[in-house]
């Protein structure tokens, strides 16, 4: 796919001036610094649109990565990369292991401050700014790489990985925010010793980015960030005035998400949006074409409701083996990705990652050194000249789908029907008896020639949640689905023929699935289970509570005697089977476990969807 054309973006890092305005708007004299006007990002005497193509560079952390850092620039700078994202944190125990406190972290213990981490960072800024690549600057980590908010909270004695929402603390707990304080102001006080500029007065930063992929997982933890996010980024702008800020909130995959993503971009604090977009985990099943959907629904949000520019801070497709996803290679759906945020009128956007070290297969790596990343790099100079070397005349494309009448409707529909990608079918009386059930002490005891049905729950045949998936890395395979929604099996029954031998009529229906709720991860809240019923062609058998989410789940059984029922599930013809959870103080999703999966446990079977009368 070619790349259309960005308008120009660039200008050449310039000198410093005065102090810009709050919350990083836009100055008169800080013509060499990226700054904002409206919803774009500008730059240059003449306030120029800013739009680039950048890349995460691994050039932070670990001793190759460090070594490697300049050459990688200038791999970077070759493939036309105007914007790099980079890391600089780092925390760890206060007796962690020499190759650890020299080779990854900024600190050892809260005062266990290390000069490596800063060093790296003076060294990076430099080549950086030699090459014309400007950097944001990511303050902390959501996630346990490199100690993150998990070490902030050991730090203070309040880390508990074993209850629900615990990295949520971090954005209430007194000593770790007093903890990244710390580490804020150090570093932004900072004199780079390689170029003896104050990191405050250097152009060569684009923007101080608060974490890295922040996450909360609870209504009182999402009131905490909202407080911590103005807290430091009014910090940040006290501290270092010319520079802009951004919060480092991912983005969304529920309603609520989505809400608090937007709300969160909307604070005065907070200089422009950011999102991340791995389309390979977003989309699930759903069809290729809604990548371009939630790429809009990130602009439409951003620029139009907002009113800030966009950045798309990570961006990839990992592929299989061979580097493909849907037929398509990594170098064209970077393509399509590019072109998205052109059309949409995004700032740009930073593929994920560059890097000197070898990749391996299916992997996000651009490693620079490998032919393997020739295609991709191939790609990135295509979307770099678009943006440096406009045609004559070029003008910015417009999409005709956002603009601010619409609003904050959603583009890309969070709640989605999907078809099931393998879906089973099965039918009595089958053409072979029925496969034995698991043992279960809530069984009922039918004949063998009672009428029984199962399903491998990967095999569903229709499914509507917020958002859903299958997983089959832990203890047991199964789909899962958030909030609210139904997942549903298909089966049929034959009709009798003249010479069948009449049975005894059906007098109850019974199915038995094993079953969560549906949280991320593996742990969730004492109040976590979620309340769930059981239908066959809209007639409802019966409902029950799913036991919390804990990767496993329980086993159910839901049974009927009612006539209504025995008479849906038996007539002859195709019929739909369906566990739904309404809406409701227990509308916690749901999980439907299958076989053993990636990580199984000794003792525990694989679980089928079963129907019997």
């Amino acid at each position: 796919m070619s790349i259309a054309l960005f308008v120009l973006a660039a200008g050449a890092l310039g000198s410093m001036a005065t102090v810009r305005g709050a919350a990083g708007r836009e100055g008169a004299n800080d013509v060499g610094f990226v700054r904002v006007r409206g919803n774009q990002l500008v730059v240059g005497d003449d306030g120029a649109p800013f739009r680039f193509a950048g890349a995460n560079l691994a050039v932070m952390h670990g001793p190759d990565s460090r070594a490697g850092a300049a050459a990688l620039l200038d791999e970077a700078a070759r493939d036309g990369l105007r914007v790099g994202r980079i890391w600089a944190f780092g925390e760890g125990a206060a007796d962690a292991a020499p190759w650890q406190k020299e080779g990854y972290y900024f600190r050892a213990g809260p005062g266990g401050w290390i000069d490596a981490g800063p060093a790296q960072l003076d060294r990076v800024i430099a080549e950086a700014g030699r090459r014309g690549v400007r950097l944001i600057v990511t303050l902390s980590n959501s996630w346990s790489d490199y100690g993150g908010v998990p070490q902030y909270l050991r730090w203070s004695g309040r880390w508990r990985p074993d209850t629900f929402g615990a990295a949520d603390g971090f954005y209430s707990d007194p000593a770790a925010r007093a903890a990244f304080r710390a580490h804020v102001e150090r570093l932004l006080g900072r004199t780079n010793t390689v170029t003896g500029i104050r990191y405050r007065d250097d152009p060569t930063i684009l923007a101080w980015e608060l974490m890295n992929e922040s996450r909360v997982d609870t209504a009182a933890g999402a009131r905490a960030r909202r407080a911590w996010v103005v807290e430091m980024a009014r910090l940040v702008h006290r501290l270092d005035p010319r520079h802009l800020v951004t919060s480092g909130v991912t983005g969304y995959r529920l309603e609520r998400e989505r809400a608090e993503w937007l709300a969160l971009c909307a604070l005065p604090e907070v200089d422009y949006c950011d999102g991340h977009f791995y389309p390979e985990e977003m989309l699930g099943e759903r069809d290729t074409e809604m990548l371009d959907a939630f790429i809009d629904d990130f602009a439409q949000l951003a620029l139009h409701v907002a009113g800030k520019p966009f950045v798309l801070g990570e961006f990839g497709v990992r592929g299989d083996g061979r580097g493909s996803w849907r037929g398509e290679t990594r170098a064209a759906w970077t393509a399509r990705i590019f072109e998205r945020l052109r059309l949409d009128g995004a700032s740009g956007g930073l593929i994920w990652i560059y890097q000197s070290t070898p990749g391996g297969p299916e992997s996000h790596a651009i490693s620079v050194g490998e032919p393997v990343s020739a295609p991709l790099r191939a790609a990135m100079r295509a979307a770099a000249d678009a943006v440096a070397l406009p045609a004559p005349g070029a003008v910015a494309a417009t999409n005709p789908l956002l603009g601010p009448e619409r609003g904050s409707t959603p583009i890309f529909p969070l709640r989605a029907d999907i078809t099931g990608p393998t879906a089973a079918v099965p039918t009595w009386p089958a053409s072979s008896p029925p496969s034995p059930s698991p043992s279960s002490s809530s069984s009922p005891s039918p004949s063998r020639s009672s009428p029984r049905l199962t399903w491998d729950p990967l095999t569903f045949s229709r499914a509507s949640w917020e958002a859903s998936g299958a997983y089959a890395g832990g203890v047991l395979a199964h789909v899962w689905g958030t909030e609210t929604g139904f997942f549903e099996y298909d089966y049929e029954v034959a009709p009798a023929a003249p010479s069948d031998t009449p049975s005894r009529p059906s007098s109850r229906v019974w199915i038995r699935a094993r079953l969560s709720s549906e949280y991320p991860g593996t742990i969730s809240p004492p109040d976590g289970m979620s309340a769930f019923e059981v239908s066959i062609d809209g007639v409802l058998v019966g409902r029950a509570l799913a036991a919390r989410d804990d990767g496993m789940g329980r086993a159910v059984m839901v049974a009927s005697r009612r006539p209504e029922v025995v008479s849906a599930a038996t007539a002859p013809g195709p019929h739909h089977l369906r566990f739904t959870v309404p809406a409701g103080p227990r509308a916690h999703g749901l999980c439907l476990y299958g076989e053993p999966g990636a990580k199984p446990k000794a003792g525990l079977a694989g679980a089928r969807v079963e129907l019997g009368w």
